[in-house]
């Protein structure tokens, strides 16, 4: 869910996702503990918020770029 939150927000510069309007976006977690813990002992939530910020974008789950990474901009 936090994934398509974050797509909606942004909207295409050439390679890149930017934020719409030019702004900046923060993700905001309001508590850390609470995403679910999956069988493999991830929370995906977490996982997906670490991803962005450390590699600057994720692998979008939309059907026709399904597996294809995602550059994100000004998070």
């Amino acid at each position: 869910m936090l994934q398509l939150t974050v797509e909606g927000e942004l909207e295409s510069k050439g390679s890149n996702n930017v934020p719409k309007d030019g702004k900046e976006m923060i993700l905001f977690l309001d508590d850390m503990s609470m995403p679910k813990i999956n069988e493999w002992g991830d929370q995906v939530t977490l996982e997906l918020e670490r991803q962005v910020l450390e590699q600057k974008g994720f692998y979008t789950l939309k059907k026709d770029d399904i597996g294809k990474f995602m550059f994100i901009q000004k998070v």
